[in-house]
């Protein structure tokens, strides 16, 4: 049987197939083998680092000058301003109140580099004396009441000392419930406490004997309404009275003076 000239051609492609795919395996892989390895590539490249941030540190609170340690409560202004915030603890609260920066809070005593304030009546704590504007509300500088004074030369002691004769009792006057509450109005109206004003008394009402600083009085509350930073709040203040007068208002809970 004679083979046409396709079959012929057939068998000649085929063989040289066979016999030349060995040498040109090599020039037909590299193109998928260079894709596959850029994507695998692709897959294990780490993704660059990120620098960490520098949180910068809050700048330390300077010292107060020596002279504040010696300013005495009467001395202090009647206000002064935070210059950071400050937690302060809350009788009978879990959790300290958080007084913001720039508020006003009444400054009542130094304590070395501390300055323990007191936030509407219902917060009391210290904070660094320079978190405050206490130094420049006095001007950078003590004033002439800070001063120390020289210490005078003890008096000569006298060889026969006479005892004076001891003072007779000062009489007692007893005030009605009725009486307490006028003394009351009367201080607030002569402006005896700066804390609060008339108009902001909403109750006036007798209380029972007091006593502070080893002395017995008798005493008053007043209730008025104050502004602070959880809305509008009933604050009470009391009146410590004494020979028909008030000698002092204080907090009713802490027993620290009001002035």
């Amino acid at each position: 049987m004679k083979l046409g000239p396709s079959v012929i051609g057939i068998i000649i492609a085929g063989a040289l197939g066979y016999f030349l795919e060995p040498s040109i395996r090599p020039a037909l892989l590299p193109v998928s083998t260079n894709r596959a390895d850029e994507e695998t590539e692709k897959v294990v490249k780490a993704p660059p680092e990120v620098a960490p941030v520098a949180v910068p540190e809050a700048p330390p609170v300077a010292a107060a000058p020596a002279w504040v340690s010696e300013l005495k409560p009467e001395q202090l202004p009647a206000l002064v301003t935070l210059k950071s915030e400050a937690s302060l603890p809350v009788a009978g609260a879990s959790a300290p109140m958080v007084v913001p920066s720039g508020v006003q809070v009444k400054p009542l005593r130094v304590e070395g580099d501390s300055l323990v304030i007191n936030f509407g009546g219902i917060a009391e704590g210290s904070v660094p004396t320079m978190a405050t504007d206490l130094v420049e509300l006095l001007g950078n500088e003590p004033p002439p009441e800070a001063v120390v004074a020289a210490v005078d030369p003890a008096p000569p002691v006298m060889e026969d000392p006479v005892e004076p004769p001891a003072p007779a009792p000062e009489a007692v006057t007893e005030l009605t419930p009725e009486e307490i509450v006028s003394v009351m109005q009367a201080s607030v109206k002569d402006g005896e406490i700066k804390e609060f004003t008339f108009d902001q008394v909403i109750e006036w009402n007798a209380s029972d004997e007091k006593e502070s600083g080893g002395e017995t009085y008798q005493s008053g509350l007043a209730s008025y309404k104050a502004e602070t930073i959880f809305g509008v709040k009933n604050i009470q203040a009391q009146a410590l009275i004494k020979e028909g007068k008030v000698e002092k208002w204080i907090w009713p809970k802490s027993g620290m003076e009001i002035k």
